[in-house]
């Protein structure tokens, strides 16, 4: 098993997700692709990650979004979808995968997919999310 989680810290889905965490997370203020930027919004996690890392950043973060269990993805006062697509183009590990905002787009939906498909549903939903809406399973 710990083979598996070594395997999926370098190669799985999550590494994209951090990747991004990492270069400043994406914007939902942006100005020339408003509908992608509110689409990544809108998949965000329904429970976990608070928007605070105070191991990465000195002041929590008020506005931020978790996206296939790694916080930071989306951020109020992150890049634009076009300054994260070109940071990933400039950088040659990540050229050949991601050279435009409609390749960042699909990788990170498919990220997203392959994480939410690992997860049993028990631990995005309270058993009783009827009666109370939906919030996190303890």
């Amino acid at each position: 098993m710990e083979l598996l989680n070594d395997l999926d810290d370098e190669f799985g889905p999550q590494v994209l997700l951090k990747e991004i965490a990492a270069r400043g997370g994406i914007t939902d203020h942006d100005p020339t692709y408003p509908g992608e930027a509110r689409y990544l919004w809108e998949m965000r996690d329904l429970c976990g990650g608070s928007g605070r890392d105070v191991d990465r950043l000195a002041k929590p973060v008020a506005h931020a979004g978790t996206i296939g269990g790694v916080g930071f993805v989306l951020r109020h006062d992150g890049l634009s979808l076009a300054e994260m697509a070109d940071s990933f183009r400039l950088d040659p590990a990540w050229s050949q995968t991601i050279s435009t905002v409609g390749d960042l787009l699909e990788a990170v939906a498919r990220a997203k997919r392959e994480v939410d498909d690992r997860q049993p549903i028990e631990r995005h939903v309270s058993r009783d999310w009827w009666k109370h809406g939906l919030e996190c399973a303890q």
